[in-house]
C-alpha cells in the first residue's frame, strides 16, 4: 500500500473510532492523557472498522497469524476448527494452505466483519460456518471441535472473565483436541501496569469486565497459562515468542 492510501485508511479508521458511543474518560490527574478522550464501545468498534482491518492490520501481524496458524497439522483430512473472535479471517489463509478440506467455524460478535469473511472466502464457504456470537455468550449446539483458535481477541477480557471464555473453549474441544492462542502476553510488570489501569477504569464502566470497551489487556506468558489450567486444560506450552521486551510483545500458547 502507498504511504498515501494509508494515510487515508488511518485518518478513515480513526474518524470511525471517534464516531464510536464512548465509555467516560476516570477522574483524576494520575491517568495518562489519553485516557481523556474516554474509551470506544467495542462492539461499534469492531462493526464500523471491518470493512478497513485488512488495509490497516493485514501486514502487520502476518507473522503472528502466521505462527499460530503453524500450529495446524498439515493434512488432507476434514478435521474441524473452532475460530473464535474470527474477525475477517486474516489467519484463514494460512489455515487452509496446510489444510486445504479444514471445516471452520468463524465465531465473532461483529456482524460486518463475518461479511468480510464471507466476502473474502466465497469459494470455501461450503468449509465455513458464520457464528454471529459473543464468546461471553457462548453460543449453544456447537458440535466438538478438533482445534480451537483465537489471535488478538482475548486480550479485552480480564483474567477472571478470560478464564471462563476458556472453560467454553475447553468444553467445545474433543478430548484429544487443542487450543491454540497468538495474542499479546507481556512482561509481568508491563501486566501490572496495565491490570492497574483497568481496575481503577475500565472495569467500573457498565460491562467492564465482560469487554465492552476497547481496552487492551496485556496479561504475561505465565498468567494465561495459569488461566488455561485453572479452565480445566492438562498442559500449556508456549511454541512461539517474539522477545520483545517491550508493551508489543506477542506469544503463542497451546493448550491440551
Amino acid at each position: 500500500m502507498r504511504d498515501a492510501e494509508r494515510e487515508q485508511v488511518d485518518a478513515a479508521f480513526e474518524r470511525i473510532r471517534a464516531a464510536c458511543t464512548r465509555g467516560a474518560a476516570p477522574q483524576g490527574d494520575e491517568f495518562p492523557e489519553w485516557t481523556r478522550e474516554g474509551i470506544e464501545d467495542l462492539g461499534e468498534f469492531f462493526d464500523g472498522t471491518a470493512h478497513l482491518w485488512d488495509a490497516r492490520f493485514g501486514d502487520g501481524y502476518q507473522f503472528l497469524h502466521t505462527a499460530t496458524a503453524d500450529q495446524i497439522p498439515v493434512t488432507d483430512e476434514a478435521i474441524t476448527i473452532l475460530d473464535v473472535g474470527c474477525g475477517t479471517g486474516l489467519e484463514l489463509q494460512f489455515i487452509f494452505e496446510r489444510a486445504p478440506n479444514a471445516l471452520v467455524t468463524c465465531l465473532d460478535q461483529a456482524p460486518r466483519m463475518l461479511d468480510e469473511v464471507r466476502r473474502k472466502y466465497a469459494d470455501r464457504l461450503s468449509q465455513i460456518s458464520l457464528v454471529e456470537a459473543s464468546c461471553i455468550e457462548w453460543p449453544k449446539g456447537l458440535p466438538a471441535f478438533d482445534f480451537a483458535l483465537s489471535i488478538l481477541c482475548l486480550h479485552h477480557f480480564p483474567p477472571d472473565t478470560k478464564r471462563e471464555v476458556y472453560s467454553s473453549i475447553r468444553g467445545a474441544l474433543k478430548d484429544t483436541g487443542a487450543y491454540i492462542e497468538g495474542d499479546q502476553m507481556v512482561l509481568p510488570e508491563i501486566e501490572a501496569d496495565s491490570l492497574a489501569l483497568f481496575e481503577a477504569w475500565v472495569a467500573k464502566l457498565p460491562g467492564g469486565r465482560l469487554g465492552a470497551w476497547n481496552y487492551d489487556i496485556r496479561l504475561s506468558v505465565a498468567t494465561n497459562r495459569g488461566l488455561l489450567l485453572d479452565a480445566g486444560f492438562s498442559s500449556c506450552e508456549k511454541v512461539y515468542d517474539d522477545n520483545d521486551d517491550g508493551p508489543n510483545r506477542h506469544a503463542v500458547l497451546v493448550a491440551r
